[in-house]
């Protein structure tokens, strides 16, 4: 067997992997650096900590892989659909309520006004769309992982996800495209139609596509004219240093498929991943909360951190087990029971890569 092509039965454990690492990042970009610069003083903690949006573009890439594979073994655009909301929405409207009601009870400095009406538009994840503050900052990335989904949905009920590859190239001609007007300060697309061409991280879900098809098939020309492309686009977009951290998640995305970093795959990072999308949306505004009441008692800001990423990934956890797994498995049955038997017998080798 060639490298990159394994059975697609096989559980991928090195997304778990990457997506703990993700989510690790944001939460301490979060307590570490960016915290200090919102209420405190914007030298004090770790001010050269790497940016958290780093952590968001590699779950962005992992997007790419997981949404691609998800749509192939997709029976029809409603199961995928109904694959995405299982997925994304308990434990996000368990998220939401949450930080709502702290944030209402208890707010920080920069919560006041919460209202109703924001917390019904942020139940719908649209909130970017309409222009509503978001309930807890760490949320502005669902807008864009939803445009993706809607975008590679078309793509499916078109037929078109068989030239992906000529659709790959031009998505990253658009989105270079306007993000170099951007620059002069020329919009030549509406706000709302770039947000929903993925603008401007269509380039990382791209390759994150290209990285399924070399899971799939192996190697190939396309694949890496594709990953070229995407990288060339992100040096263009955001500068020759970001592309080198964009490289950085393309070499551990190949070495995951080379099997180099199974090493890596034990239960606690693996765990990390699994709880990673709980994690990412309760981490922020909720572990600022903690930090920032735990130091008006005196604590130091870094054993209030070490409080709040332990209460952060127990939290997680609970929303991982009690509201999301088993939210998304009753939703998978009620689908289940109108497939076809054929489509139904496959499901359990399409369950081994959890999306």
């Amino acid at each position: 067997m060639s490298a990159g092509r394994v059975p697609h039965a096989e559980r991928f454990h090195e997304l778990d992997l990457l997506r703990g690492v993700a989510a690790l990042w944001v939460v301490a970009f979060h307590y570490l650096r960016e915290y200090h610069v919102l209420y405190g003083d914007p030298n004090a903690g770790f001010p050269h900590f790497p940016d958290g949006i780093g952590g968001v573009k590699l779950f962005f890439l992992i997007s790419g892989f997981v949404i691609f594979m998800t749509l192939e073994r997709s029976a029809t655009g409603r199961e995928f659909v109904v694959s995405r909301v299982s997925r994304l929405y308990p434990a996000y409207w368990t998220a939401v309520l949450i930080t709502f009601t702290v944030g209402y009870l208890w707010p920080l400095p920069d919560q006041t006004g919460y209202s109703l009406s924001q917390l019904a538009v942020n139940l719908s994840m649209l909130q970017a769309y309409f222009y509503v503050p978001a309930v807890d900052g760490a949320y502005w990335s669902l807008a864009v992982e939803l445009s993706f989904y809607v975008v590679m949905l078309a793509l499916f009920e078109l037929g078109l996800l068989k030239h992906i590859r000529i659709v790959s190239f031009i998505w990253i001609a658009l989105d270079v495209t306007i993000m170099l007007f951007r620059q002069h300060h020329i919009d030549i697309v509406p706000y709302r139609l770039g947000m929903l061409l993925s603008v401007p991280y269509a380039n990382l879900f791209v390759a994150g596509i290209a990285f399924y098809d070399v899971r799939r098939r192996g190697w190939n020309r396309g694949a890496v004219l594709i990953l070229a492309a995407s990288l060339a686009a992100q040096a263009a977009i955001a500068g020759v240093g970001d592309a080198g951290l964009v490289a950085l998640f393309f070499l551990a995305f190949a070495l995951a498929l080379s099997g180099r970093l199974t090493v890596f795959c034990r239960s606690p990072l693996l765990w990390l991943g699994t709880i990673s999308y709980s994690l990412y949306l309760t981490h922020q505004m909720l572990g600022y909360r903690v930090i920032m009441s735990l130091k008006s008692l005196g604590v130091s800001h870094l054993t209030a951190s070490a409080i709040a990423t332990v209460g952060a990934l127990a939290l997680a956890s609970l929303i991982t087990l009690l509201v999301e797994r088993p939210a998304q498995r009753a939703l998978r049955r009620l689908l289940l029971k109108r497939r076809p038997k054929a489509v139904e017998a496959a499901q359990p080798a399409v369950e081994k890569i959890r999306s």
